[in-house]
């Protein structure tokens, strides 16, 4: 069996693990962009969801297993950012006066808000840029550093 077929097998049977395993219906919900049922809606222009939903580093995730290019924006009242995908790595980032790997982490942490990821054509090059996987481990280290759980 293909090992590239094995690791996407078991990064989407942990999602659905992990997806399934946080609804906590005793908690109320702030804001909803979709439907309760509808975590994400993938779209001709593109995907776009709430986060109560679906986190941001499932999300980024996604993106970085489908090679996606293109631009992720996120809103959560007023706060505003943005992450440019090409090819599935991170090349720009920022959440209000936030850059790069601030905004990422700031990011990371939203539990509520939208986003909407809106394709574009793939670069010629594969480009440098923050790996998704770093990135997440990097947030995941600075969640234990803070006691966050």
């Amino acid at each position: 069996m293909n090992p590239v077929w094995v690791g996407l097998a078991a990064l989407v049977a942990g999602f659905l693990v992990w997806f399934f395993g946080r609804q906590n219906h005793s908690r109320p919900v702030r804001h909803q962009a979709v439907e309760p049922t509808e975590f994400f809606a993938i779209k001709a222009d593109g995907l776009r969801g709430g986060l109560a939903q679906m986190g941001l580093s499932e999300v980024f995730q996604y993106l970085n297993t489908v090679g996606a290019s293109g631009s992720l924006v996120i809103s959560s009242g007023r706060r505003k950012g943005h992450v440019e995908f090409a090819r599935g790595r991170i090349v720009e980032a920022g959440f209000r006066r936030l850059a790069e790997m601030d905004a990422l982490l700031a990011m990371l942490d939203l539990d509520c808000g939208d986003f909407h990821f809106e394709k574009a054509a793939h670069p010629a090059q594969i480009p440098d840029g923050i790996d998704v996987l770093d990135a997440i481990m990097v947030w995941m280290e600075s969640r234990t550093e803070r006691g966050v759980l």
